[in-house]
């Protein structure tokens, strides 16, 4: 089997250098520094396979280098007002992640599975925000339900 071609990018995985580069120049251009900390949270994030809490944040980035539990807190609260990142609420958890691109996510109430929903499947969304509702943005939406696994079975029509 041959290796895969250096030039086709498979745009369903995620470019872990380009997003932390998109985080750290949103940084820089609001006028704060991009330190240390923030470059291995950022790092954190961008690696991800979903969402993580910040306890996750903090151990993956304490990995690499010490790190304190409220500095992490501290970040993620700047990353979140600067909108690098965004929440979403899972049970009593909360969790983070990149905010690059335009996505929803989908969160099951039996099971917590968390699902993105991404591109094409927000545009009747952004095209409505976008016509009908100025100064506003589809950002941190949030879909909940039962999952096909969570959902009790349909019981045969008579």
């Amino acid at each position: 089997m041959s290796p895969p071609d250096p030039s086709h990018r498979d745009p369903c995985r995620p470019d872990h250098a380009r997003r932390r580069s998109w985080a750290l120049r949103r940084v820089r251009a609001a006028g704060h520094r991009s330190t240390r900390p923030r470059a291995l949270i950022v790092t954190v994030l961008a690696q991800a396979e979903g969402h993580l809490t910040a306890d996750v944040v903090h151990e993956r980035a304490a990995a690499a280098g010490t790190m304190d539990l409220s500095t992490v807190y501290r970040t993620l609260a700047l990353f979140e007002r600067l909108q690098i990142v965004h929440t979403l609420a899972i049970g009593k958890r909360v969790t983070y992640g990149l905010a690059d691109h335009p996505h929803a996510h989908t969160v099951c109430d039996g099971c917590a599975r968390v699902t993105a929903l991404r591109g094409g499947e927000l545009g009747d969304v952004r095209a409505l925000v976008r016509r009908d509702l100025a100064g506003f943005a589809a950002t941190g939406i949030v879909v909940r339900g039962r999952c096909a696994a969570c959902r009790p079975p349909r019981l045969p029509e008579e």
